[in-house]
């Protein structure tokens, strides 16, 4: 926003915004589809197999790519004057058309990197190369005073670099790709398993994006500019928290197949409180300082200190369900999971469309505030119901309770008269946080995070959470 404007960059968000959303359906879901088939054919020897599907994973890839960015670019002009009302909006939406092919090659690299245990690649891709390239072609563009056109621009030559260097990884790491060797395919078998990842990683992306879109079709460039950094930096909490949980992923998992439920009950009780730790650390972060980091941004955006508020309280309210999502899809209930996310779907753009019109971007906040608390006692719901226990127990109840008076007390206004008043507030909150944790731990605790250390000092562990 400091280089490019509020109104600029809310364009600019909404054509990342739509790529993102069907970037979910180029690279069927996240991938997971593909490194379950192609992990199996690896361990198997299965050389032939193992060769088909990663030429049927890129051909699909590939040609749904082509036929979206197709798509895209025919209808830039319907999109950006019918739908957003604003002529500017044509030519980067044909840009990111062009680009979304080579986006889609240098992101798919990712799940095949996985399936060989090159957990690497999604850092040196998504990580380093990308934004870096991005972060230089903005210092130009901010210097020859480009713009708008430059930042897509810049998006465009970052998706054709990435992707050049993703092939090269892809043939370092698999030199028979390019050969004429034997490979029986399996691209029908792979798409069929795909189907339901599609759904769920589709809804989850457009519950994250879609309402910068809707802003942009009832509101300002402007509006959907502030609502888009305070919804990133939000965001930026799920990068922490996500780290901790999905450490847990395979511990969780095999715990339910051992069909050790009490196991499993303390275990999933005790990381789902210790990820909400984690995220509310940052959460009231964002809430105490939220004047100081939105200006970081520029001035005369006052209207995101508020939006940034209720966006890290709706993503302290998610972490407050754990890891329900993984463990559904661990369990073979993966389709209640693809009902979740139809169903938050719905409700998201219902209270998009009733708030968005008269409030703006804090009705699009509400609108996610009001959907993450619906979805999480949903969840918290079906896992009593499917696996006998919640989200918590009653000897995490202190904490609890800890969290939300916390939260209650950052948000009064004689916390908000001046920064000194702030800081003294976080440091109490922080330092009594602290000492209750302390005083609360458990056995459990104990476990947990020397299986946290273990996770994190092995690369397998650190693949895990590169390959969600």
């Amino acid at each position: 926003i400091r280089v490019f404007g509020a109104s600029s960059y809310g364009l600019y968000s909404i054509g990342q915004s739509i790529i993102d959303i069907a970037a979910s359906i180029g690279l069927l879901g996240d991938g997971k589809g593909f490194i379950r088939f192609a992990a199996s054919f690896l361990y198997k020897n299965d050389a032939p197999r193992l060769k088909g599907m990663i030429h049927g994973y890129i051909f699909i890839c590939l040609l749904s790519s082509i036929t979206i960015a197709t798509l895209l670019f025919l209808g830039a002009e319907y999109l950006s004057l019918k739908v957003f009302h604003n002529s500017a909006l044509v030519v980067v939406l044909k840009i990111f058309a062009l680009s979304f092919p080579f986006y889609i090659f240098s992101i798919m690299v990712v799940p095949v990197g996985c399936a060989f245990q090159k957990m690497e690649y999604k850092v040196i891709v998504q990580e380093v190369a990308q934004p870096v390239i991005n972060i230089i072609g903005i210092v130009i563009v901010f210097v020859i005073g480009a713009r708008l056109y430059g930042a897509a621009a810049c998006f465009f030559i970052s998706s054709v670099a990435t992707s050049i260097l993703g092939f090269y990884l892809l043939k370092n790491l698999y030199p028979e790709i390019t050969s004429v060797s034997k490979a029986i395919f399996g691209i029908k078998k792979l798409i069929v398993y795909s189907l339901p990842l599609i759904g769920i990683i589709s809804c989850y992306c457009l519950l994250c994006r879609f309402d910068r879109i809707i802003l942009g079709i009832y509101r300002t460039p402007f509006e959907v500019g502030i609502y888009s950094a305070a919804s990133n930096t939000a965001m930026s909490i799920l990068a922490f928290s996500s780290i901790f949980g999905a450490s847990f992923i395979p511990v969780i998992a095999q715990l339910y197949h051992s069909d050790k439920k009490e196991e499993l009950e303390k275990i999933y009780n005790c990381v789902t409180l210790w990820g909400m730790c984690i995220t509310f650390i940052l959460c009231l972060t964002l809430i105490i300082f939220n004047k100081e980091i939105i200006s970081f941004f520029g001035r005369g955006l006052n209207a995101a200190e508020p939006v940034l508020v209720v966006l890290s309280i709706s993503f302290l309210v998610e972490a407050a369900s754990g890891q329900v999502r993984q463990l559904f899809e661990m369990s073979s209930h993966q389709n209640i999971e693809l009902i979740n996310s139809f169903a938050a779907i719905i409700v998201n753009v219902a209270l998009n469309l009733i708030f968005i019109p008269s409030l703006g971007v804090m009705g699009a906040a509400f609108a996610f505030l009001s959907t993450m608390i619906i979805m999480s006692v949903a969840r918290a719901i079906e896992l009593k119901i499917i696996f006998g226990f919640l989200p918590f127990n009653r000897r995490y109840l202190k904490i609890i309770i800890f969290i939300i008076f916390a939260i209650v007390v950052s948000l009064l206004p004689v916390v908000n008269t001046n920064i000194i008043v702030r800081i003294a507030t976080a440091i109490f909150i922080f330092s009594s946080f602290a000492r209750l944790i302390f005083k609360s731990r458990s056995e459990e605790d104990m476990i947990v995070w020397k299986e946290m250390k273990i996770s994190l000092s092995k690369k397998q562990g650190a693949g895990e959470m590169l390959c969600p």
